[in-house]
């Protein structure tokens, strides 16, 4: 079984109290200043990761296990690198999207209310959609949002994925992305 690790890397961009040149990795994030995080049973990959206003990271990718495909992964780190066990199980949510193979996370963002947003995309047979899903800010789905905390848009049946998700000051949300027709883009 082969496994590949979400890795996070925490560099300094300053100058600090210790004159670390600006650059270099801030060895006191993590281990010498990288995480490795395992999280689904195969494969799992870092697509994209936000700071929330208290300094946690929040990064998202997805999980591969053998037996179900690949599903949303959400991470919480502390500042300093180690799993946030207030969020998830010790950290983790990862999110199987029902009725959906090789769902994956591409982006995220996080609301002024704390919430998080991760967008991507999901197959079902030979098509696949936008999917969103909301999380609250200890990592639960939020029920309130679509139906169960997740979203699906079908655009007209083709190849469909969001690539990026921002939130506006108004709180909207703002998915861009792409379908293909005949392997043209759109």
């Amino acid at each position: 079984m082969r496994t590949i690790t979400i890795t996070l890397i925490s560099f300094f961009i300053g100058l600090s109290a210790f004159a670390q040149t600006s650059g270099t990795l801030d060895l006191s994030f993590g281990t010498a200043g990288k995480v490795l995080t395992i999280v689904g049973d195969t494969n799992d990959l870092l697509k994209d990761i936000a700071l929330q206003t208290d300094g946690k990271s929040v990064a998202t990718g997805f999980a591969m296990n053998s037996n179900a495909g690949s599903s949303f992964a959400i991470v919480r780190y502390l500042q300093n690198g180690i799993l946030d066990s207030s969020f998830g199980i010790n950290g983790i949510v990862i999110t199987p999207v029902e009725n959906y193979i090789n769902a994956v996370a591409l982006s995220i963002d996080i609301q002024s209310n704390g919430k998080i947003i991760a967008a991507g995309g999901s197959g079902r047979g030979p098509t696949s959609d936008f999917i969103l899903i909301r999380y609250n800010s200890n990592g639960t789905l939020d029920t309130a949002f679509g139906t169960n905390g997740i979203v699906i848009t079908s655009i007209n049946n083709r190849q469909s994925v969001i690539l990026s998700v921002d939130i506006q000051t108004d709180g909207k949300i703002i998915a861009a992305g792409y379908s293909t027709d005949g392997g043209k883009y759109n």
